[in-house]
């Protein structure tokens, strides 16, 4: 499981990552565009190798806890 920033990894901006960013827009661009393609790159990866890639955004996290909790546990199986 990852939780990622939101601002680090360009949340809702993903398809145009660094179109949020005001100043020095050629650097955050480039920054931004590249963690969302490494994100999509290790997803992919990790798939590939039998893992289930769970991401949260730290923003939900902060708001949201047991909404998250809830979503991994959707995963766990019940060992009782």
């Amino acid at each position: 499981m990852f939780v990622d920033g939101d601002f680090w990894h360009a949340r809702g901006h993903q398809n145009s990552p660094g179109e949020q960013v005001a100043s020095n827009k050629e650097f955050w661009q480039k920054k931004l565009r590249n963690n969302v393609e490494r994100d999509k790159a290790v997803n992919d990866a990790l798939t590939e190798a039998g893992w289930l890639v769970l991401r949260l955004w730290s923003s939900d996290v902060m708001k949201h806890l047991d909404d998250c909790i809830d979503q991994i546990l959707q995963y766990i199986p019940d060992k009782r």
